[in-house]
């Protein structure tokens, strides 16, 4: 664990000149569509400053660019695991016209076995976003669930 947030805190240094959320705008809090499915968002602080949500399958990714609400095309999208355990990795990666986004996750929570109250899937996310030949790396929070 401390490995992996010493590689995120360098990738963090090496970033480029912008930031990856000067591109990935929040979600206006009108514009969130609240109910079961998946959802990034850059702080823990706030838990409705969402930078994309989707449904469960990621199909219909959608993001706030350029003052509007978008759906990102779907380059390469790996599935959540079916039975996810803590530190299983998957990676997602979109594109809106000459913005690629990228998000490799890793799983950071999992309801515990039995508990049926429980419906959600935690992950820690390294956000990278790349445009116009600059490349921004910032740490992002990932979760599913109802």
């Amino acid at each position: 664990m401390k490995l992996t947030i010493t590689i995120m805190a360098l990738l963090l240094l090496v970033s480029s000149s912008y930031a990856a959320d000067s591109i990935l705008a929040a979600i206006p809090e009108g514009q969130i569509e609240f109910g079961c499915g998946c959802n990034y968002h850059l702080s823990d602080k706030s838990p409705y400053n969402f930078i994309l949500q989707a449904d469960f399958s990621f199909r219909k990714p959608m993001a706030f660019i350029d003052n509007k609400l978008i759906e990102l095309e779907r380059i390469m999208v790996e599935d959540i695991p079916k039975k996810p355990k803590i530190g299983d990795t998957f990676t997602q990666h979109y594109r809106y016209n000459n913005i690629d986004i990228e998000f490799k996750n890793t799983i950071s929570f999992v309801c515990p076995l039995g508990d049926e109250s429980c419906e959600v899937l935690r992950f820690d996310s390294i956000l990278k976003t790349t445009y116009k030949g600059k490349t921004a790396t910032t740490l992002a929070l990932g979760e599913c669930g109802c």
